[in-house]
């Protein structure tokens, strides 16, 4: 039993030299090739992503815009020259937040009530719809 006992440790201990000896060692120092490579390859790929971030909030911001002037023409109703150009202003040429916030408040405000009366509207149909199908059956019973 000893022998056989033995024997485990002595392949063990020669299977942790082949380890010990196959092992490679990764050094991530400022002299280490492979250390600096693998560093300015990270800071790459992240400054790229930063680019790319900030070129993607830009776009978006961009878009977030084009749709508001979109919802005010269609509060509107119809636009003119003079609402366009007012517009160019707001948005690019003097930007102002604080007009661009009044203008997104009452564009909001409108579809809330768009949509209430929209509401209302087919709430009045249904009630038609039920007046007339009780009209109906009252007729049918007489």
């Amino acid at each position: 039993m000893e022998s056989f006992h033995e024997s485990q440790s002595e392949k063990l201990e020669n299977i942790e030299t082949l380890i010990q000896k196959e092992k490679q060692k990764i050094e991530f120092t400022p002299t280490s090739t492979f250390g600096m490579a693998f560093f300015f390859s990270l800071m790459l790929i992240i400054m790229t992503m930063a680019i790319w971030n900030y070129s993607l909030r830009n776009q978006n911001a961009t878009l977030s815009d084009n749709d508001l002037k979109f919802r005010y023409i269609q509060m509107l109703g119809q636009a003119t020259r003079e609402d366009l150009i007012t517009m160019d202003t707001i948005f690019y040429f003097n930007r102002n937040s604080k007009k661009i916030k009044a203008l997104r408040k009452q564009v909001e405000t409108y579809e809330k009530n768009v949509e209430e009366r929209a509401k209302l509207i087919e709430r009045e149909k249904r009630l038609e719809r039920d007046k007339e199908i009780i009209e109906k059956q009252l007729k049918n019973i007489k």
